[in-house]
């Protein structure tokens, strides 16, 4: 429990979500339009395209592995019979996602979703350039492997600026190879325009729902309002009040894992 404890102390300051016209704005254009046109100079390679990256790949950033008995459907992870549902809307290139993903997501699955009291979905949300299309659909051709999660957790540990070019097709294949893809099945699923649509859709559903920045939460289908927290802690709150409402199979967390 000392990961979880060096974790929550990690937190205590919330990042605001990334607006789609900025850090802290609401949308002021389509986000799906958005993702799907061209980031200008330095954008990173589409379908079909050449990968671009003329010097050679930095190394690898390698998280800790989500525990292997954790069950995974798709871009679900924890059992089907969890008692509460967490939804996230996110962005590969927005920061405050990568620092949900590195610091306050490990503690959701080793408090919630490792006890079977909470299921997270990831929805797509890629609004802030072409490099957020890429890295969306690499992410889907990772998910056709069974390894959505894996490849995801890497893609944030490995976040360098927006619109960069730094999410290369190369990089974003190396990504692949780390997280043991059969690459050659991941090159023909990325090639395609599947999965590219595919996030382009899902992306201007979340619009329609409402989702303006990322990362944008829901506990249970009904949204929750970042405005209110004064850290990511209250969030933990949150999903304690919930899991303790949704009867015995739902227990609080123990004294161990709290929030300091």
């Amino acid at each position: 429990m000392g990961a979880v404890v060096v974790a929550l102390a990690a937190i205590l300051v919330l990042n605001l979500p990334r607006g789609a016209s900025g850090d802290t704005g609401s949308a002021s254009s389509s986000p799906a339009a958005s993702a799907g046109a061209s980031a200008g100079a330095g954008a990173s390679a589409g379908a079909g395209a050449s990968a671009g990256s003329a010097a050679p790949l930095p190394s690898i950033t390698v998280p800790t592995p989500i525990a292997a008995g954790i069950p995974r459907d798709g871009r679900t992870l924890g059992s089907s019979t969890a008692p509460v549902s967490l939804e996230t809307w996110e962005d590969f290139q927005c920061p405050s996602c990568g620092n949900f993903s590195r610091t306050v997501a490990p503690v959701i699955i080793e408090r919630y979703v490792a006890t079977g009291k909470v299921k997270m979905t990831y929805n797509d949300f890629a609004f802030i350039g072409q490099e957020s299309l890429d890295a969306a659909s690499a992410a889907r051709c990772a998910g056709q492997q069974g390894k959505f999660w894996d490849y995801q957790t890497l893609v944030f540990a490995n976040q360098n600026g927006e619109n960069q070019g730094w999410f290369t097709r190369d990089r974003l294949e190396a990504f692949a190879a780390a997280a043991g893809l059969d690459t050659a099945a991941w090159s023909a699923c990325y090639d395609g325009d599947s999965q590219r649509q595919a996030v382009t859709d899902e992306t201007t559903t979340a619009q329609k729902l409402g989702v303006q920045s990322t990362p944008s939460l829901a506990i249970n289908g009904h949204m929750v309002s970042l405005d209110n927290f004064t850290s990511w802690n209250d969030l933990l709150t949150l999903l304690d009040k919930t899991v303790a409402a949704s009867g015995p199979s739902g227990s609080p967390a123990s004294s161990s894992s709290t929030a300091p």
